[in-house]
């Protein structure tokens, strides 16, 4: 994180805990859901994609739309990710076909079509280092493209719903199957041999008491590499040591409600992401809030709050370690955070319903490095 004269900023509790909404756009029809956020590489643009079969970009240092709207009626959109190009991205066709796209946003023209999808797409993720980008299905696959040719890289059968994620470097990816209930981890150049690192049993028998199935949402590893985050749609998420595949913590939110009310946001909810450090985890709640947990507080004494933090937010059930958010941050009237993402360059957090808000903290909380 950096100032815009390039001094890198200090990120702890103080400043996140100051971040409050300062733009809400509402360009999805009213009644349409927001299913996906990404920003591009450089953290200067992000773009968003909704049921109403649309994608808008945002221009984040103007604060304001970029463009004209994107639309696919044709054959809808969902998953919209940009390149390492922020002229171009990719997403997934929720009708006609389950095809994915790779589109010019400049000319709206399409540069490429990847096939090979016999149901629906329900994630995209782009390697941070290549071309390469996975994506996961319905049919109950995991295939791999590279951007630059239309044909399939390679495949795995992995049995639906599935979820994947890329580490920092690119070398590595994950993949997290509510099915079995386990997260694999694969070496990219490798990937055929199976994992290199299995986590049984992610998600402990009694966590849930819907037939033991939480409706997974997303898996993430932070951008230090160090840890991985599992997001339910119930009360609670899961932190794992990405070494070693130990759960560091279950992170505790409030009792759940409109993120199971309806199989329509299924897809459409990833309500937990890391800050940029890796260091802080933001979760969004049906109440309207966002929670805010601390990495470091997790790993300390097996996963207890520090007796010296403000609030005991520790405890141990069953054998497993239990955090509290330390923070809860208030969002606008009537928008319930159902995703969540975090800008990679830019102290900047995106939340969507069916609008799109930007969160920044309070200027004076913020301090430069030096000032530490």
């Amino acid at each position: 994180m950096s100032t815009k004269t390039g001094i890198p900023i200090l990120i702890n509790r103080e400043v996140v805990s100051t971040f409050q909404p300062c733009k809400q756009f509402q360009n999805h029809g009213s009644q349409a859901v927001v299913t996906s956020l990404d920003f591009d590489d450089n953290g200067q643009f992000l773009i968003s994609s909704g049921d109403d079969e649309s994608m808008y970009m945002y221009e984040l240092k103007l604060g304001k739309p970029y463009g004209k709207p994107i639309y696919s009626k044709k054959y809808g959109v969902h998953s919209a990710k940009f390149t390492h190009s922020t002229n171009h991205c990719i997403y997934a066709s929720t009708k006609e076909d389950d095809t994915i796209r790779y589109l010019n946003l400049s000319n709206n023209q399409y540069l490429r079509y990847f096939r090979g999808h016999k149901a629906k797409v329900t994630n995209l993720e782009l390697s941070p280092s290549s071309e390469l980008f996975i994506s996961c299905s319905e049919d109950h696959s995991v295939r791999f493209w590279d951007l630059r040719s239309n044909h399939c890289q390679g495949l795995l059968n992995i049995l639906s719903p599935s979820f994947a994620a890329f580490d920092p470097s690119g070398l590595v990816f994950a993949i997290a199957n509510e099915y079995n209930n386990d997260i694999g981890l694969y070496d990219i150049r490798n990937y055929t041999s199976g994992p290199f690192l299995k986590i049984s049993n992610a998600v402990p028998a009694t966590a849930s008491p819907l037939n033991n199935m939480l409706n997974w949402s997303k898996i993430e590893i932070a951008n230090d590499g160090k840890t991985l985050l599992l997001s339910t749609l119930y009360n609670k998420h899961y932190l794992f040591d990405s070494f070693n595949g130990k759960l560091i913590s279950t992170l505790l939110t409030q009792e759940p409600s409109s993120f199971l009310d309806s199989t329509t946001y299924r897809s459409h909810t990833s309500q937990t992401c890391f800050s940029a450090d890796g260091r802080y985890i933001f979760g969004g709640a049906p109440n309207g809030t966002v929670s805010l947990w601390d990495v470091k507080e997790s790993k300390s004494k097996h996963g207890l709050a520090s007796t010296n933090d403000v609030n005991t937010a520790g405890s141990i059930t069953n054998g497993t370690p239990q955090l509290k958010p330390f923070s809860h941050l208030k969002g606008p009237e009537g928008h319930t955070p159902r995703s969540l993402l975090f800008n990679p360059k830019n102290l900047l957090l995106a939340s969507a319903d069916k609008d799109v808000v930007l969160w920044i903290p309070e200027e004076p909380k913020i301090k430069t490095m030096s000032e530490k």
